[in-house]
């Protein structure tokens, strides 16, 4: 049975609304390797579904259905498989360490400002590196001599004289303690300051999300499927010795 579950989250100042499908079938037993379990599904046709997951999951012995978790990638487009829920005893679990990680972030695009310095963060991260290599390289042996305050304080001389330090580079390289050494340690900083002013304030917010993102799906399953009458499961026959098979992460049609 295919249900879609429409949710919203609030996380800072921004609701996102995103929607989650779900796909319940009868669980028909697992197998265990040393890596992760092979779980296997049967739909009403009788059709038999192989889930791996990396993971090893306590299943309930009394485990009669289990729902696969499905959301659409904004970024391609495409409906991939994240996640199921154990319906007898509602645990949410993750395919694998990936959708983990990333299920949320792909599901789910953030927005205002937030979205915008996500996009740009990789040109912020390469303007501020080179920026700093840049008047580093300049300064040269005056941030030894002088100190790193002196440093700050020449940047937007350096700054000033970019044009003519370009026109005129071999010249001026030539008659300035420039430093290729400096230069490096300044790219350092500028992409340390990067992480710092950009890297982290968005990696916070992206696990306030992916924490608020599985306690929301959680709780809503747990709701959707209450008052769920589970049927017995047919048992299936080979599924102990069936081959293992490797259903990971990657994007596939929805059933």
């Amino acid at each position: 049975m295919e249900t879609s579950h429409p949710t919203t989250i609030r996380v800072g100042k921004n609701d996102y609304d995103f929607n989650i499908i779900s796909v319940t079938k009868t669980y028909g037993g697992s197998k265990h390797f040393s890596d992760g379990i092979n779980i296997y599904l049967e739909d009403n046709n009788g059709k038999v579904e192989t889930m791996g997951v990396d993971f090893k999951p306590d299943i309930p012995p009394t485990t009669q259905h289990i729902s696969t978790l499905w959301g659409e990638d904004k970024k391609t487009k495409k409906t991939f498989r994240f996640g199921y829920f154990l319906h007898s005893n509602d645990f949410l679990g993750y395919t694998t360490q990936v959708n983990l990680l990333t299920a949320a972030k792909r599901i789910i695009p953030l927005q205002g400002f937030a979205a915008k310095l996500e996009k740009w963060s990789p040109l912020i991260t390469g303007f501020l590196a080179l920026l700093f290599a840049w008047c580093a390289f300049w300064a040269g042996s005056g941030i030894s001599r002088y100190g790193i305050a002196s440093f700050f304080q020449s940047m937007p001389y350096i700054l000033l004289d970019t044009p003519h330090l370009i026109a005129n580079f071999a010249d001026a390289a030539r008659y300035n303690n420039v430093s290729y050494g400096w230069a490096f340690m300044g790219a350092i900083v500028g992409f340390i300051l990067s992480k710092l002013f950009v890297g982290i304030p968005l990696g916070r917010l992206r696990n306030k999300m992916r924490l608020a993102f599985g306690q929301t799906i959680r709780q809503q399953l747990t709701t959707a499927f209450a008052n769920t009458t589970q049927a017995t499961p047919s048992p299936i026959s080979g599924s102990s010795s069936a081959e293992p098979k490797t259903d990971a992460d990657g994007y596939q049609t929805l059933i």
